[in-house]
């Protein structure tokens, strides 16, 4: 059955996606190269910003713990996957920014566009009342948001780092407003390649964790240490693992929906190709199996599309 193999473990590869992505040598290297804030900072000092800003002793972990990753507010419950408070260079506010990083193993049949957007708006809307956020009217404390998501939607939009944002366009007079005043959101939406080419590394490392397409999960351990001198702990490198062959589950969904997709475009264009012949319908139900009220909504459109090629 169509993704029954991904589904039974859908959530195992979620809790092992949000646990790489709690890393913060990945979580460095995501905001260096996607967020235009941290790209003059070198990894260790993008660590030291992202180490917790609510307590004064030195945060040993390797790994960041997320805040309040859980929002019940009366537009109904959303979970974040990976939620965190960072500093920006060069600033003395205890929080600067406030990330998501998200993870999405399979496709969505909604523009995963949409609820990146969504996703982010809330997190603007719970600032109010809640720290870090502001009181009462006080809207020059609200903090941006970015949202980083990771997900898979076919070879051909493999190795995309997208980046939106609020931007400034002037239809008047010129008038420059603070740019502090409103670029106060940005999402960025990745997706790794299947194989990694040595370009750039926060892809190589995404493709390695994320993909893992023929490479033995002793491999992905090797290369992330040989090549980007990342050496994981006993208990990383267990999850790790467990991740890599969670990715493979993945990959093999992928091929499948594939596969589905293109025998449904091959029958979708047999369909079409007997309308134009004229063939009866009755007919073009009974040796195709469409629906007859599928096929006179595709008769419709192709009479439609002839009418305004003559007009």
């Amino acid at each position: 059955m169509k993704g029954e193999i991904y589904l039974k473990n859908e959530h195992e590869y979620d809790r092992y996606c949000k646990l790489v992505l709690s890393q913060k040598w990945i979580i460095a290297r995501l905001l260096k190269r996607c967020i235009k804030e941290y790209e003059d900072c070198s990894y260790e000092e993008i660590i030291d910003l992202i180490e917790d800003p609510m307590i004064d002793e030195t945060d040993d972990l390797d790994f960041i713990e997320s805040k309040n990753t859980e929002d019940n507010g009366k537009h109904g419950m959303i979970r974040f996957d990976v939620l965190l408070y960072a500093r920006l260079p060069k600033s003395k506010d205890v929080v600067g920014m406030i990330i998501n990083l998200e993870a999405q193993g399979y496709r969505p049949e909604y523009p995963i566009l949409k609820r990146g957007i969504y996703y982010l708006s809330r997190l603007i809307s719970r600032q109010k009342g809640k720290s870090p956020g502001f009181e009462k009217s006080d809207y020059g404390k609200l903090k941006k948001v970015v949202g980083i998501w990771i997900y898979h939607q076919g070879p051909e939009k493999q190795g995309m780092v997208n980046v939106y944002e609020i931007s400034e366009n002037i239809k008047g007079k010129k008038v420059q407003l603070k740019k502090t005043d409103y670029d106060l959101m940005s999402l960025v939406l990745v997706s790794p390649k299947e194989e990694t080419e040595g370009k750039d590394e926060m892809m190589d490392i995404l493709s390695l964790l994320f993909t893992s397409r023929g490479n033995p999960t002793g491999d992905t351990l090797l290369r992330l240490k040989n090549e980007y001198d990342i050496v994981l702990m006993k208990e990383e490198s267990e999850e790790i693992e467990k991740m890599c062959n969670w990715s493979e589950v993945r990959l093999e969904q992928g091929r499948i929906e594939g596969r589905e997709e293109g025998r449904e475009e091959r029958e979708q264009e047999v369909v079409l190709n007997m309308l134009r012949d004229g063939a009866d319908l009755n007919l073009i139900t009974k040796w195709t199996g469409i629906s007859l009220k599928k096929l006179l909504e595709m008769k419709q459109e192709l009479e439609s599309q002839k009418i305004s090629m003559i007009s």
